[in-house]
């Protein structure tokens, strides 16, 4: 089975959220033991760099965030010693009744713990994901094509990772 990192699920559920509010929620968590950690996480728009929301994850993981209407956005998940993770989300594009009401969907974040000597970069660097407006669907959906070439590049860094730890291991 393919890993799905950083983020193992989005589950879009229609369903009110107060004031026509977007929600994006759900679990920070290590990738190899599953278990959830502290963490932070900001939204930055995309057209000026400008931070629109900046907030701690609890330990038990749990995160929930609002995400601006009518703008591109980079939501980024960090932690200490950890891989850093991002989502870019485009809510520009999408039907009024959507906003009226609010709209939720869960993407639980996961990470890696570095380690020394691995570049993380090629994952780290760009979002792990898209999030766009999926017209047919009639919900916010992760841009699979996208997907697709990031999971390659992870997976090529997940191997790098797990030698060096395994070497790590043996030379101790």
């Amino acid at each position: 089975m393919r890993c799905l990192l950083p983020i193992l699920s989005i589950l879009c559920i229609a369903s009110s959220y107060g004031q026509d509010e977007l929600v994006m929620y759900g679990v920070f968590k290590d990738h190899e033991t599953q278990k959830p950690s502290s963490g932070t996480v900001a939204i930055h728009r995309i057209e000026d760099g400008s931070v629109a929301f900046d907030t701690s994850i609890t330990r038990n993981g749990k995160y929930k965030i609002v995400i601006p209407y009518e703008g591109s956005f980079l939501v980024v998940f960090k932690g200490e010693g950890l891989t850093k993770s991002s989502v870019m989300i485009d809510t520009h594009v999408y039907p009024e009744e959507v906003k009226r009401g609010g709209f939720g969907f869960m993407v639980d974040m996961v990470f890696l713990r570095e380690v020394e000597g691995v570049d993380y970069t090629p994952i780290t660097s760009r979002p792990s994901r898209s999030v766009i407006w999926d017209a047919p669907l009639k919900r916010f959906n992760f841009d699979t094509t996208y997907y697709g070439e990031y999971e390659s590049e992870f997976e090529r860094v997940l191997a790098l990772h797990k030698a060096r730890k395994k070497e790590l291991k043996q030379n101790r």
